[in-house]
């Protein structure tokens, strides 16, 4: 599994990594972004960086980014990957040059060493990966929009996330500038690194809901109806942005800072893909603000595909079908042809991106089913005193949770000291030691609900116990160390 790494955050990996079948790490779709990757040979550790301009303009996000390159280790090197103007020929905002211009002023007091490469346009992702037939352990590649990429990990909140932080580049920027102006906004905390190497990290509330607690926002946020199609989002977003000149220049038009942010408010208020689909397809057919099917082509089009729209389930293929045949048929080009030509394409693909999301949790919930399920033959086999087979099914548990489930999981706690109990009732105390370790910060830490005092102590008297047999190299009692659940 590759672990991805969205716009605007990070992640680390080590060595070890792999044996979670964590093998590398990607990104992708960056225009004025700036990939930093920061390796250290002697460590074998790595960390994937994709810095926005949100990241490089906040001093707290900045710090972070050299809190990731001291964590790789004292030997770093570092991979800078961005586009120049020229280098993105159809992309008139890219603005690659002036992240990396800041990323090189940050990074000239570490005198580390850094390596800049300029991405060409029909070149889409940056995937980093351990090669042990290389020389320093570590390879990149630049990839193709097509060319093959192994299956991706992804966040399990990191849908919301991104979500989210698209609406609060409109919504909420009005409430921020007059806060600011009166001297009582305070920019929350958010997170920089998403995968600690092993693990998914939580993130913050404030991270995965829109912030309404101002009254701006808040009437921001009813100004939507929850039954609003994509374009009267869009239309009601752009009036929000004409408020916000006001009190800060606003670079784009407003109907296109409406449109950039529609999407993702109607998928905050409405988490249903086909709903949304359907919802989009007949305002596209059926909007005033539209224009009207003229030839018999059009018209041909319209009641059959209105007809494919009011079925249930929505029947895909077909107005695909139908798409497909109307837009290849050698009739009169209209205005109302030119519009279906190039919003029912772009509908179907907001549908078919939600739609991984949707299926990407489906298949994290049934993994997650089939951790507690080896995790309960493996308390079966230690009860009988069956260790190793006990220790391969923990280990099978914690290798599903830790690429579906969050840090703060209490099922992966659990795995870690089962896990580490199992090793350590086969003498092999060393690596039993470090998962009794990590289980032990993960309850003390992470896990929520907080377990109770008791099971955390219950957890460090078997760490105790674990490192007190590594010093003095022997089995100890015949006793079966209990498991927590």
């Amino acid at each position: 599994m590759i672990i991805h790494v969205p716009q605007g955050y990070s992640a680390r990996l080590a060595q070890e990594s792999q044996e979670y079948y964590s093998t590398g790490m990607y990104t992708d779709r960056f225009s004025s972004c700036n990939i930093v990757v920061c390796y250290d040979e002697q460590s074998q550790k790595m960390v994937l960086m994709h810095v926005d301009t949100e990241v490089i303009n906040s001093q707290a996000q900045t710090a972070k980014i050299l809190e990731q390159i001291k964590w790789v280790g004292s030997n770093c090197k570092v991979k800078i990957f961005y586009r120049t103007k020229e280098s993105a020929k159809h992309d008139a905002g890219c603005d690659g040059e002036f992240i990396h211009a800041r990323l090189i002023e940050l990074l000239a007091p570490t005198q580390i060493s850094l390596e800049s490469t300029v991405v060409q346009e029909e070149e889409y992702g940056i995937l980093v990966f351990f090669d042990d037939n290389a020389d320093n352990k570590f390879a990149h590649k630049i990839l193709k929009k097509d060319d093959s990429l192994g299956e991706l990990a992804h966040h399990p909140q990191e849908q919301k996330l991104l979500n989210v932080r698209k609406i609060h580049q409109l919504i909420g920027m009005r409430a921020k500038a007059v806060a600011a102006s009166q001297g009582a906004y305070n920019d929350p905390s958010t997170t920089f690194s998403l995968f600690d190497g092993c693990m998914w990290l939580p993130l913050a509330n404030h991270e995965l809901q829109v912030d309404t607690s101002h009254p701006i926002t808040a009437a921001e946020m009813n100004s939507f109806g929850r039954e609003y199609s994509w374009i009267m989002v869009a239309r009601e977003a752009a009036g929000i942005s004409s408020m916000l000149r006001e009190h800060m220049p606003v670079l784009k038009a407003d109907f296109e800072m409406g449109c950039e942010v529609s999407g993702d408010l109607e998928w905050y208020f409405t988490q249903d893909p086909e709903l949304l689909l359907r919802r989009n397809l007949l305002d596209v057919l059926n909007d005033s603000g539209y224009a009207v099917p003229v030839s018999s082509a059009d018209k041909n089009f319209f009641q059959k595909c209105t007809d494919a729209l009011k079925k249930h389930p929505l029947p895909l293929d077909e107005i695909k079908t139908l798409l497909d045949e109307y837009c290849d048929e050698k009739s009169q080009s209209t205005q109302f042809k030119e519009i279906i030509i190039a919003d029912f394409p772009a509908q179907l693909k907001r549908y078919y991106d939600r739609k991984y999301y949707v299926d990407m949790h489906q298949r994290y919930d049934h993994t997650i089913s089939q951790a507690k399920l080896q995790a309960l033959v493996g308390i079966k086999a230690y009860r009988s005193k069956n260790y190793q087979e006990a220790a391969t099914h923990f280990f099978a548990a914690i290798k599903m949770l830790a690429l579906c489930t969050l840090k703060s999981n209490p099922d992966l706690a659990a795995a870690y000291f089962n896990y580490g109990r199992s090793l350590q009732q086969l003498g092999e105390y060393q690596r039993a030691a470090i998962f009794l370790e990590q289980s032990m910060q993960l309850r003390e830490h992470f896990t929520c609900p907080k377990p109770s005092a008791e099971q955390i102590a219950k957890t460090r008297a078997a760490l105790q116990e674990c490192q007190s047999s590594l010093k003095s190299l022997h089995a100890g009692s015949d006793a079966v160390p209990s498991l927590a659940m």
